[in-house]
C-alpha cells in the first residue's frame, strides 16, 4: 500500500470518528433537554398544593388542555404533576394532597 492510499483511509476514518463524536454529543444534549422538559411519572407522592396551572397545546389534530398541580413535597422540593379535570377542580392552593396506587386524597 502506498502512503497516499493510507492517508486517504486515515482521512475517512478520522471523519467518521469526528462525525460519530459530534452525533453522540448532540444526542446527549437533546436527551438532557428532553429529560428536563418531561418530568418522570410519579406514581406516589404527597405534599401541599402550591399552585394550579394549565397548558394549552396546539397540534395539527387540534388543541387540548393539560392540567397541572405544583406540589411542595414533604421534603421541601417542588414538582409538577399532571391531573385530570375532576381532581384539578377539587384541588385548592394550600390543600394537602396524597396520591397513591389507590387514588388521590385531598385534605386541609
Amino acid at each position: 500500500m502506498s502512503l497516499r492510499h493510507r492517508l486517504k483511509i486515515s482521512g475517512w476514518s478520522d471523519r467518521i470518528i469526528i462525525a460519530t463524536v459530534i452525533l453522540f454529543f448532540l444526542s446527549l444534549i437533546a436527551l438532557v433537554f428532553y429529560g428536563r422538559a418531561v418530568a418522570p411519572l410519579q406514581r406516589e407522592y404527597a405534599g401541599t398544593i402550591v399552585d394550579k396551572t394549565l397548558s394549552i397545546q396546539e397540534e395539527q389534530t387540534g388543541s387540548h388542555v393539560q392540567l397541572f398541580l405544583l406540589i411542595e413535597g414533604d421534603d421541601g422540593k417542588q414538582f409538577d404533576v399532571s391531573v385530570d379535570q375532576e381532581l384539578y377542580d377539587r384541588a385548592k392552593v394550600g390543600m394537602h394532597i396524597k396520591h397513591g396506587l389507590d387514588g388521590s386524597t385531598l385534605t386541609y
